[in-house]
């Protein structure tokens, strides 16, 4: 499969050529500090479920494409998304935040499926952090087995001092 808003490739052993294991998923939106939208976020899903079939893999490494790991959710493509939900409903008054509160909970659950599918891969994962890490970015790199940083990297919550606390 091709995916938009990922990169994804398999390298082989080093020693034993022709034998990939090393497996490299790169967040592919450098322009947005690799905030995940909805596309990357339904890229990331199809190649974790991907990625755990594949017994021949025996390490995963994410990483981020540029200078960011992963700057969070992209805050526009959800609010956006969010308010044309209740709005093509048709919906008005009381019942269109009732709306908006219901797929907001919903949109969690899906992401947090897509997380728990990460943490649960049979490969060794490894966070390879190579610039600010926010939010979503944040969770994934504590989801992985390993994490490196390099000097660049910068690891945030904004839920925490927004007062709001991570779900599971």
């Amino acid at each position: 499969m091709e995916y938009k808003a990922l990169k994804w490739s398999a390298h082989d052993n080093p020693k034993r050529p022709g034998e990939p294991c090393i497996g490299v998923i790169t967040l592919n939106r450098p322009d947005h500090l690799n905030a995940v939208d909805p596309l990357m976020r339904l890229a990331r899903d199809a190649l974790r479920s991907e990625v755990a079939r594949n017994s021949i893999l025996k390490v995963v490494i994410l990483t981020g494409e540029g200078r960011g790991f992963c700057a969070g959710g992209d805050l526009h493509s959800e609010t956006e998304a969010l308010g044309a939900v209740a709005g093509s409903m048709g919906i008005t008054g009381p019942y269109k935040e009732m709306a908006e509160h219901f797929f907001n909970d919903l949109r969690h659950k899906v992401l947090q499926s897509a997380m728990r599918k990460l943490e649960d891969l049979p490969q060794v994962t490894i966070a390879a952090v190579n610039g600010p890490a926010v939010g979503i970015g944040l969770e994934m790199t504590t989801l992985c087995d390993i994490r490196i940083a390099s000097d660049q990297a910068r690891l945030g919550e904004v839920a925490v001092p927004a007062g709001f606390l991570a779900e599971r």
